[in-house]
């Protein structure tokens, strides 16, 4: 139940980690904050040439008693895929990720926008969209 009460927070909860975007938007309910950043990671081939690069987008949880941080969903959001040194697009179902500009969250489902609303199911992963 939302009491209206603000609480100050004495320092950032939000993590800052060179190689991840955090993006600008919050969710919050029940003394916990969300947020949503997006993770490069970049692969370098036994030659030592860089091979691919992967951008997982993540939810993470935060109690703002104590500021743990959990990942409660992440996904790799890639859009494009390195085979022998060529960059191949990819049909990932996920890309959508990295375009939300809005999200929030039930017992259930996790929703977010990116010119529609798709709703992704916390247990099974299924991804549906309402429609217009």
């Amino acid at each position: 139940m939302d009491t209206g009460e603000t609480v100050d927070l004495l320092r950032s909860p939000l993590r800052g980690m060179s190689d991840t975007q955090l993006l600008p938007m919050l969710f919050g309910t029940g003394g916990k904050v969300y947020y949503m950043a997006v993770t490069t990671d970049s692969y370098i081939n036994q030659v030592g040439i860089f091979a691919s690069t992967t951008s997982r987008v993540s939810v993470v949880e935060v109690d703002v008693e104590n500021y743990r941080e959990r990942i409660i969903f992440e996904r790799d959001a890639s859009e494009k895929s390195m085979v022998l040194g060529l960059e191949i697009p990819t049909n990932n179902k996920w890309q959508f990720l990295t375009f939300c500009s809005g999200f929030g969250m039930d017992e259930d489902y996790l929703y977010f926008i990116s010119g529609d609303i798709r709703k992704v199911n916390r247990t099974t992963g299924k991804v549906s969209t309402y429609e217009k």
